[in-house]
């Protein structure tokens, strides 16, 4: 995400000005290692500097500095902790903490490492970037908001930031703040991939589908390395039953990030319904490797095993979809069917009634599922939609 990756810059920029002027002749020389970017010989330095000055909290806070530098967050907090045990007064080092804290994904921490810096510097545009994206990433969208409008209203033109507000607006049913937030993003570039974007999602929001595949058709075009670009647009073609296009949507997403877990995870079904069970097989066993707890991953095996004949598997895994999720809807149909296979009427009956029950409730909006992190196979796989 473009706002955190300056902050990361920003708080690098500041950390050196913060100490300027007060440094020994190792210190500037360890300083000089590290803007020549030779990490590994910075480190060094640093390091022996912090065995000879074990009370200096500048060599530490410079070894969580690299450490990050090169994505090793944890290590990162146990010197910045470090640092700050030995000088309190940081604030940079406490910014770099909650970031790092950010990054390791504990969001609750990086909240209460920043929060109180915040209190203190309010207009702060680091700051509210990374605690208003903190909440998101907790699913707090409604307390997201105010902090990323705060960051926007210090960076306006960064349509990145509005994007990630617009998403929080709608995530929280703010319809109106979502599209207040769109009008801002067309008065910068009406054709930017990202007011498409938003655009799009306020249509599905507002159950204009077709509209919304064509603002995201539009900005895969403007901005087809842009995060979640492709995926959201297979989601929509996927929601159509256009699955030929919308897998190669979901393969174009992981071209770009191959560890996004819910275009894997879409795919894996996508081909189940293309019939190609083998293919699905694979990408499906590979998502539950890292993600076992998703319900659309076990209901999706649980077709192929009993497509394949592997009935007692089948009953397994789609016990076991519903233990992740009570709402999916497919689980409990084809559960039923199973169960009125083997002869158990009652099991069977319970199973359709409560498939029934849930096909009247409203099925999830694109925003929900692009937010990630969140099984979406709830109401999109019901066989009110009929699958296969």
């Amino acid at each position: 995400m473009v706002a955190i990756r300056s902050c990361v810059l920003a708080i690098v920029g500041a950390f050196w000005v913060e100490w300027a002027g007060s440094q020994t002749v190792e210190e500037q020389q360890a300083l000089q290692l590290e803007r020549a970017n030779r990490l590994e010989e910075a480190e060094s330095a640093w390091k022996v500097l912090c065995a000879a000055h074990p009370r200096d909290a500048m060599p530490p806070a410079h070894i969580g500095l690299l450490e990050a530098r090169h994505q090793h967050y944890a290590a990162a907090v146990t010197y910045y902790r470090k640092a700050m045990r030995l000088d309190p007064h940081l604030p940079e080092v406490v910014l770099d903490l909650g970031l790092a804290y950010f990054k390791l994904g504990d969001n609750a921490k990086a909240i209460q490492a920043l929060t109180p810096l915040l209190a203190t510097n309010p207009d702060d545009l680091r700051l509210n970037i990374v605690v208003g994206m903190a909440r998101y990433g907790m699913g707090d969208y409604k307390g997201a908001a105010p902090y990323l409008n705060q960051a926007a209203a210090q960076d306006p033109q960064n349509l990145e930031l509005l994007l990630d507000l617009g998403h929080s607006c709608l995530l929280s049913r703010q319809i109106k703040c979502a599209a207040e937030v769109y009008e801002r993003m067309a008065a910068i570039d009406q054709n930017a991939a990202e007011a498409h974007m938003l655009k799009g999602e306020l249509l599905d929001e507002l159950k204009d589908t077709l509209g919304a595949i064509e603002e995201f058709q539009a900005a895969a075009k403007r901005g087809p390395s842009q995060p979640n670009i492709h995926f959201g647009l297979g989601y929509l073609l996927w929601t159509q039953k256009r699955y030929a296009e919308a897998a190669n949507q979901f393969k174009a997403e992981l071209s770009n990030d191959s560890g996004h877990w819910n275009a894997a995870l879409y795919l894996g079904d996508t081909e189940v319904q293309l019939g190609n069970l083998a293919d699905a097989r694979n990408i499906l066993e590979s998502v539950a490797r890292t993600n076992p707890k998703l319900s659309l991953v076990h209901l999706d095996l649980g077709i192929i095993s009993f497509e394949t004949g592997s009935t007692q598997e089948a009953v397994r895994q789609f016990n076991t979809a519903i233990s992740l999720d009570a709402k999916n809807v497919t689980a409990h149909w084809r559960l039923g069917r199973i169960y009125k296979a083997m002869g158990k009427k009652a099991e069977a009956n319970a199973e359709f009634e409560r498939a029934r029950q849930l096909n009247r409730e409203e099925i999830d909006a694109v925003a929900l599922v692009m937010a990630g992190g969140k099984d979406s196979g709830r109401g999109e796989t019901s066989e009110g939609r009929e699958r296969k």
